[in-house]
């Protein structure tokens, strides 16, 4: 057993080292690749072991990478690396999960660093009183860790939510898409995801021609994958009740014929800022508090009704593959590459009753974690006699 953790650790040490000189081409190895090349391979070592302590999870990598390593308290006062924080060659990302989410997390995260070719800025969201972050450093990238108070959310918490159809939807992590812009006062776009997805799309590529394009020369503060179904679902009278009232304090609120999923997301975040969305979906908030207009939903609602129909740029809808949580028959593309996968619904891949774990398993070990477990089974000393 000493034996097989010496080697364990010396694999380990070497591999996050390599991870640190990694080329963006070896960065860009894929999901697919991975399915298909380590999977068996780490199961099988799986087998092989005494007992589940023998086959380490990826707390053990993060206890490691923590003693070379300490995680970035991001700041809203310019640090010395903020001069690419909003360029074209920079991908900046927000994740946010709590400790609870914490594997779901990291697996998100790995797959947005492994399909990368180029720089990429991690941002998770962790409230004041939240005792660690859930992740500090993936595949040997720092977690960029963003403190907030819960009084900064709070005005976007859906108070008249009756129903829970999954999930704690007020759970202030639902909120950050609100709060996110003023946060990051020198990122001007960024990529939003939920912690149940799975990216495999080259984000320093894909983002970039993201271009917030409206008609009549106007530009989104969002960019989304347009569905024709919204939920919540609004009723005519209703609608006209929600329109009405923001004639009132100057909104446009926006037909519902085209929506998209909250859950993967391209902000504008210069423009939000331009145009105080925060204060105005606040607003409409505390109304929906008073009038209960909407009550099985959380951050979704305010977004559809400003953001719906023509006020939104659309995505190309082939690159996003949801309700992989919902359905278990959903058609799931022969190449892996060039998506993102999102576990809306129950049936997330991490829970027993999971769905489509097999497009999300690769993720769930560091690569280095990977290595160390096949150089500790290759090790292992034959028990025959």
């Amino acid at each position: 057993m000493a034996l097989i953790l010496a080697a364990l650790l010396t694999a380990l040490a070497r591999e996050t080292q390599c991870i640190v000189r990694r080329s963006s081409i070896s960065q860009n190895l894929t999901g697919q690749l991975l399915l298909q090349r380590t999977e068996p391979a780490f199961d099988e070592a799986a087998g092989k072991a005494d007992s589940a302590d023998d086959f380490l999870d990826d707390r053990a990598v993060d206890s490691v990478n923590g003693s070379f390593w300490d995680y970035n308290e991001y700041s809203a006062v310019a640090s010395a690396d903020d001069d690419d924080m909003d360029t074209d060659t920079t991908a900046h990302v927000v994740i946010p999960a709590d400790t609870r989410q914490r594997e779901a997390a990291m697996a998100a995260m790995r797959s947005v660093i492994r399909h990368a070719s180029g720089k990429v800025q991690l941002y998770n969201f962790v409230a004041d009183d939240e005792y660690a972050p859930s992740a500090t450093v993936v595949e040997g990238h720092k977690v960029n860790i963003v403190r907030f108070s819960r009084s900064e959310t709070k005005p976007f918490i859906n108070m008249a939510f009756e129903k829970d159809i999954v999930g704690d939807l007020k759970q202030d992590l639902n909120y950050i898409r609100f709060i996110m812009a003023d946060k990051l006062p020198h990122v001007n776009k960024a990529l939003y995801l939920d912690a149940d997805t799975i990216t495999t799309v080259d984000v320093n590529k894909w983002l970039p021609k993201v271009s917030f394009k409206l008609p009549r020369g106007k530009r989104a503060a969002i960019a989304g994958f347009p569905r024709d179904k919204a939920f919540p679902h609004f009723e005519p009278d209703v609608l006209g009740s929600i329109t009405t009232e923001g004639w009132t304090h100057n909104w446009e609120i926006t037909p519902q014929r085209k929506t998209f999923n909250a859950g993967a997301l391209v902000y504008n975040l210069k423009q939000w800022r331009q145009e105080g969305y925060a204060k105005k979906i606040a607003g409409l908030v505390k109304l929906n508090n008073e009038h209960k207009w909407w009550t099985t939903s959380g951050s979704q609602a305010p977004l559809i009704l400003f953001f719906g129909d023509h006020n939104f740029h659309h995505l190309a809808g082939d690159c996003y593959v949801v309700d992989l949580g919902w359905d278990d028959k959903v058609k799931i593309p022969s190449n892996l590459n060039g998506h993102i996968f999102h576990w809306n619904g129950a049936h997330k891949p991490w829970l027993a009753d999971g769905w489509h774990k097999d497009i999300w398993k690769p993720y769930t070990m560091e690569r280095s974690m990977i290595a160390a477990t096949l150089a500790a089974a290759a090790y292992r000393p034959s028990t025959r006699g």
